[in-house]
């Protein structure tokens, strides 16, 4: 929640302003107007009731990000691992499985299992400017 004293006028330089956009119908309610983006961070769903992220959706993210010059950060898949049918190691998945019906499977995992590589790589980028606190200068508790 955003301070009144600070409506109408410049965020102080530590305070980036952000919302969550879980899917196309919840765009208008969260984002009323267009704004240029200068982050994007995506993350599949953790937790109970967590729903599966279809690989596509991130790359397509990612891909719009790259087009247009905006950091792309992938936060993590969430409690659903994405396989491909021809991938013989879901054969040995335990747990739930959601069928894309594309060639796509996503299979409920452990967060951390699940892990947050993208196409083979980590996306951690960035807006310039923006630095990642060392670990001994974060709050502890």
């Amino acid at each position: 929640m955003v301070p009144p004293v600070w409506w109408g006028q410049r965020f102080p330089a530590n305070v980036w302003l952000g919302t969550s956009v879980e899917d196309q119908p919840e765009r208008p309610l969260r984002l009323r107007r267009p704004m240029p983006l200068s982050w994007v961070i995506v993350g599949g769903e953790s937790g109970p009731g967590a729903r599966p992220m279809h690989p596509y959706w991130a790359r397509s993210l990612r891909d719009q990000c790259e087009a247009g010059g905006v950091p792309f950060f992938f936060k993590q898949w969430g409690s659903w691992s994405p396989v491909q049918k021809s991938d013989a190691t879901m054969m040995a998945a335990t747990g739930r499985v959601w069928d894309w019906t594309d060639g796509w499977l996503s299979v409920s995992a452990d967060k951390h299992a699940a892990g947050r590589v993208l196409d083979g790589r980590v996306w951690d980028e960035m807006p310039m400017g923006a630095e990642v606190p060392a670990a001994e200068d974060l709050p502890h508790g």
